[in-house]
C-alpha cells in the first residue's frame, strides 16, 4: 500500500500545524485509499550541520539522522504543512529536507501553506528547493488563510472544519494530482 506523509513543518512551541495536519490526514484518507501517517518535525532533534560529509553520500553518523533517514525512506509520497515566517517557510522545514538527499528524490509531494495571507511567498520559495531535491511537486498548492476569529483565546481553532473549509476543494486537487504522478511512477517502475 501506497505511504502518504504528511509532516509538520514546523516546531514552534505554539502552533497550530499539528491541528492542520491531522485535519488534512482525515480529509486524505476519506478521498485516497493510501495508508497516512503524520510526521512531526519536533519529535527529530535535527541539529544544523552536525554530518561529517555531505547528505548525497548516505554516510551518516548521527543517529537522529539515521531515524530520519528511515521515516523518509519509507513514505512513497509526502504532504509538507508549513507556516509562511516572514515571507518564507520555516528554518526547521529547511534543515529537515538539507538533512537527506537520496531519500526523497523522485517522491511526489504537495505543499500547504498556512498564513494570515496563506502563505503563496512560502510555497514559491520551497518548490524550488523540492525541485532541487527532484522530487515531484504536484500543480496545485493549498494555501490556508487564517485570521485572527478563528481561534480560541490559547490560539487554537475554535472549529477547524469551518475555518479550514475553504482548502478542501484545492486539497482534492492536488491528492487528485499525486494520485496521478504515483500510478505513472507505479506504470513505468520495474
Amino acid at each position: 500500500m501506497t505511504l502518504l506523509n504528511i509532516v509538520i513543518g514546523s516546531v514552534r512551541k505554539h502552533r497550530i500545524g499539528p491541528a492542520i495536519a491531522e485535519w488534512l490526514a482525515r480529509e486524505a484518507r476519506q478521498k485516497v485509499p493510501f495508508e497516512i501517517v503524520v510526521t512531526d518535525l519536533a519529535d527529530f532533534a535535527l541539529p544544523m550541520d552536525d554530518e561529517p560529509e555531505v547528505p548525497q553520500s548516505r554516510n551518516y553518523v548521527q543517529p537522529h539522522t539515521s531515524a530520519w533517514s528511515r521515516v523518509v525512506e519509507q513514505a512513497d509520497a509526502f504532504v509538507l504543512v508549513f507556516p509562511q515566517c516572514n515571507w518564507g517557510y520555516p528554518a526547521a522545514l529547511k534543515n529537515a529536507l538539507d538533512h537527506l538527499f537520496w531519500e526523497w528524490v523522485g517522491k511526489p509531494v504537495v505543499t500547504v501553506s498556512y498564513a494570515h495571507h496563506g502563505g503563496e511567498k512560502a510555497a514559491r520559495q520551497l518548490r524550488e528547493v523540492l525541485t532541487g531535491l527532484r522530487m515531484k511537486p504536484v500543480e496545485t498548492t493549498p494555501m490556508i488563510s487564517i485570521k485572527d476569529e478563528i481561534f480560541d483565546s490559547g490560539g487554537q481553532f475554535i472549529d477547524i472544519d469551518s475555518a479550514l473549509s475553504h482548502v478542501i476543494p484545492v486539497f482534492d486537487r492536488s491528492l487528485a494530482e499525486l494520485r496521478a504522478i504515483i500510478a505513472v511512477d507505479h506504470k513505468d517502475g520495474p
